[in-house]
């Protein structure tokens, strides 16, 4: 249950003059491929339950459940993440969550998109 997906994508900073050259002078050379495999499922409450469904249900409400693989030529990153989304909130609980991180530790500060993640890691 779940779904798989894959997709290429190029990541460049527009933050300074050399970096817009890159892009006017399609210069892909210069750009860093990143490769992302994410593997998603969607939590629904249905009578006071938790229900998962597939991330291809189109479910009005609910929380998303991602885990997804980054890679480029020379790392391998891996991320977890919980989206809630849709007008009604849904209360996960914690078991269901401490059962995917186990003994992993999370903290709100290494919360970030993954473009904001990848330009601190990428040189």
């Amino acid at each position: 249950m779940g779904c798989f997906e894959e997709c290429k994508k190029w990541n460049f900073s527009v933050k300074d003059e050399a970096s817009y050259a890159i892009i006017e002078e399609n210069r892909p050379d210069e750009w860093q491929s990143i490769t992302k495999q994410r593997w998603a499922i969607e939590l629904k409450e249905v009578l006071g339950k938790i229900v998962i469904y597939t991330s291809t249900d189109k479910l009005e409400s609910g929380c998303l459940v991602e885990y997804t693989k980054l890679y480029s030529a020379s790392h391998v990153w891996y991320t977890f993440g919980l989206e809630w989304f849709g007008k009604i909130y849904i209360q996960v609980p914690a078991d269901f969550i401490l059962d995917i991180l186990g003994s992993t530790e999370v903290h709100f500060n290494q919360s970030k998109g993954y473009t904001s993640f990848l330009i601190g890691h990428i040189k």
